[in-house]
């Protein structure tokens, strides 16, 4: 029934407890009622995204997946052969940095790859990352209105800034886990989550001579104030644009999800959750995510012309 499509109206999960004697493992945190507002189910009061049985199944059948290889992760990169086109293009004298050639260099870099690992692609799961992890992006590059005061475009701050920068970068962000701590009580019955739940992360790039781009791993100041800035304003961000919570949502229910299977929380409840962890049994409703998507580039306008290509994604380290 709709209780339970939506979890009783739960938006985030801040404890778990165990209870032996009546085999069952209880997930609490905030909730309220909950109404449909332009597509998206979210909170009557708060605004914020309800949690769905959908996420919660694909994140228990997928605890184990996620404590192997890359673990769950999403990532929106463009493919080598269109880099190498685009470095081409650069490379002409003649070139006149300006609308046309934005738009001629998103057709040679062509499609970007949007690579799933961990998850099941067509979970809502798996949507929610895609979506978010490509609206940050969009935000980044001032290709989407910030919906809140105090987050301007990492390409507005570009052109406020006085420093040199390189003509052609690829600054690096992403989704992260960010929990202090899931301390228990001595017994082992009782969990809390506490943080925020959410960050944003960022690593700098350049393209080199041959197409190529190259991570450096430590972020340029400016791509860094950003990510912590998109940080700071998540919760406000988040309430005007709900694929954000339910992304936080997903990062609850993706740790719970490990904690269950690492402290092995069913065998202490004597709960096998059959039902729920074996995904030929039940799973959730298939959505449409997309496998690529279109190169979109930007110009802020600097000392020099720069032209700013973005990669990244969410990194879901729930282990």
């Amino acid at each position: 029934d709709v209780e339970m499509l939506f979890l009783a109206g739960l938006q985030r999960v801040e404890y778990v407890f165990v209870y032996p004697e009546t085999n069952d493992i209880v997930l609490a945190g905030p909730a309220e009622g909950w109404v449909v507002r332009e597509g998206d189910v979210v909170g009557t009061d708060s605004g914020a995204a309800v949690l769905r049985l959908d996420d919660l199944l694909d994140a228990l059948q997928s605890a184990r997946a996620a404590a192997e290889g890359d673990g769950i992760t999403c990532s929106i990169d463009p493919t080598e052969r269109g880099m190498q086109r685009l470095q081409r293009m650069l490379k002409s004298r003649n070139l006149t940095w300006n609308e046309a050639t934005i738009r001629a260099m998103e057709q040679q870099l062509g499609d970007q790859d949007i690579t799933l690992t961990g998850i099941r692609p067509a979970s809502h799961f798996a949507h929610v990352m895609v979506t978010a992890d490509y609206i940050m992006k969009r935000l980044a590059m001032d290709l989407e209105p910030s919906p809140v005061d105090g987050l301007p475009s990492y390409m507005d701050m570009l052109q406020q800034g006085s420093g040199r920068h390189a003509r052609m970068t690829s600054p690096r962000w992403w989704l992260a886990p960010q929990y202090e701590q899931v301390s228990s009580s001595e017994d082992g019955l009782a969990w809390r989550l506490s943080g925020p739940g959410v960050q944003a992360l960022s690593e700098h790039g350049y393209l080199d001579a041959r197409g190529e781009v190259v991570r450096v791993g430590k972020p340029s100041p400016l791509a860094k104030k950003w990510a912590d800035n998109f940080t700071q304003q998540f919760t406000a961000v988040s309430r005007k644009m709900p694929v954000f919570s339910q992304l936080l949502g997903c990062l609850d229910l993706a740790v719970v999800a490990a904690l269950i299977a690492k402290e092995d929380l069913r065998g202490q409840a004597d709960c096998p959750l059959s039902l729920l962890t074996d995904g030929g049994k039940l799973r959730g409703e298939d959505f449409p995510t997309p496998k690529r998507v279109a190169s979109q580039a930007s110009l802020a306008r600097t000392r020099k012309g720069l032209v700013v290509s973005v990669s990244g994604g969410v990194d879901l380290d729930s282990w």
